[in-house]
């Protein structure tokens, strides 16, 4: 990251210690306290907890959101977004995604290694001047969906709204919505050994660090969340 802005959106009050370290290290750290969150609280509570363990915690929910707000804090043409639960592998700059760069949105894929339909937010390369033009749209679009109960197509949570809304809105030529390489998204799970060897990212998507230790320690499937139960037959 050096010579590269590295941001946090922050959302709380606690933390303090650690974000006083984030800031030693030169991290931008913005206070988020953002206006839409009734609206969120409205989705997640008619979440499916089996689907997307993401319902079953306000604060992980909210996380899967605060993209929403990157306009309003970030000035540049792109900003790569990184969840949380990611590992940055390998250097790589802005040439590594190509010449045909996204002009909207670029995700990775889900839990098929070898699926190129973007659909996975965890790591997510975003035109940021994009985002700022279709911002107070991308908001409507989701308070419908809040005020009148209708799910979202393409899976749970933002990453889903972001999917139905730019497919949806799109009225050029170029699609607004990118596959990301998948050596920016890599898995635990993943078994093609050409990804691991060439992995920018590793995503620790759905089973955590410590769920992993848990696994190896002889854990059974129902000690874990069903949303993540999916998950450990590909590692274990």
């Amino acid at each position: 990251g050096m010579g590269i802005d590295i941001n946090i959106i922050y959302h709380g009050t606690e933390d303090t210690a650690f974000l006083a370290w984030l800031m030693h290290q030169h991290v931008i750290i913005h206070n988020h306290e953002p206006k839409w969150l009734p609206i969120i609280e409205k989705l997640r509570l008619k979440g499916n907890q089996e689907a997307s363990h993401l319902y079953s915690h306000q604060g992980n929910y909210i996380g899967t959101w605060q993209r929403i707000d990157i306009p309003l804090f970030i000035d540049a043409e792109y900003c790569l977004l990184l969840d949380a639960d990611t590992i940055v592998h390998k250097k790589f700059d802005l040439s590594d995604f190509g010449l045909d760069i996204t002009p909207g949105i670029a995700f990775s894929n889900e839990m098929f290694e070898e699926d190129t339909r973007p659909s996975n937010a965890g790591v997510a390369l975003l035109n940021v001047p994009k985002f700022r033009q279709t911002y107070n749209d991308f908001k409507s679009f989701f308070r419908e969906h809040a005020d009148e109960e209708k799910y979202f197509i393409g899976g749970p949570s933002g990453q889903a709204a972001y999917l139905d809304f730019y497919k949806g809105y799109n009225n050029e030529d170029a699609s607004l919505v990118q596959h990301l390489d998948t050596t920016f998204n890599v898995k635990p799970y993943f078994k093609l050994q050409k990804n691991f060897d060439k992995r920018k990212i590793v995503h620790l998507d759905g089973l955590k660090p410590n769920d992993i230790v848990k696994g190896l320690m002889g854990d059974q499937r129902e000690d874990f969340p069903p949303a993540t139960q999916v998950l450990l037959t590909r590692i274990f």
